[in-house]
């Protein structure tokens, strides 16, 4: 247990050096800021950052929970959790990794429902309603609010004649 305890906190530790090399080195090198941003919403780093903040807060808050309190009985910090949950852990980083590379070539719209669609079903969501209604409501959403309201770009891909027009 003290060695699971040394492991937790070197991770949280490692995330919030990667957090804070993300806010102070990655998103100032790669994110162009416009000079003026009429919503603070709309700028380019605000979602990276708020991303970022949850990382740092979280790789805080394992360090203090297992610098603090050495006796945690959570089942979070049993070995146990991580072996039943360790392939599902590992078929979400898989298809996040795929949603990433198809993201250009299939575009926002057809990369998010085929996301959401295999992340519903690692869930274990079953319901047919939210098997359609979130993979095929959310992308077509987020994908109109951000080219129609918000006026930036986002990758069509293969739908790009059914999206833009031609």
């Amino acid at each position: 247990m003290k060695n699971d305890r040394k492991l937790d906190i070197t991770a949280g530790l490692i995330c919030v050096v990667l957090a804070l090399l993300i806010l102070f080195v990655a998103i100032p090198l790669g994110v162009q800021e416009p000079k003026k941003v009429k919503f603070v919403a709309l700028s380019p780093s605000y979602y990276p950052r708020l991303v970022t903040y949850f990382l740092l807060f979280f790789g805080l808050l394992l360090v203090a929970l297992r610098f603090f309190n050495k006796d945690t009985q959570h089942p979070i910090f049993e070995n146990s959790f991580w072996r039943q949950n360790i392939k599902a852990l590992l078929v979400i980083v898989a298809v996040l990794f795929l949603y990433y590379a198809t993201l250009n070539y299939l575009g926002f719209v057809l990369s998010s429902i085929i996301a959401l669609l295999a992340l519903l079903f690692i869930a274990g969501e079953r319901k047919l309603w939210a098997l359609v209604l979130i993979p095929l409501g959310l992308p077509f959403a987020l994908y109109y609010f951000f080219t129609h309201v918000a006026n930036i770009p986002i990758p069509a891909g293969v739908l790009e004649l059914w999206l833009v027009g031609g």
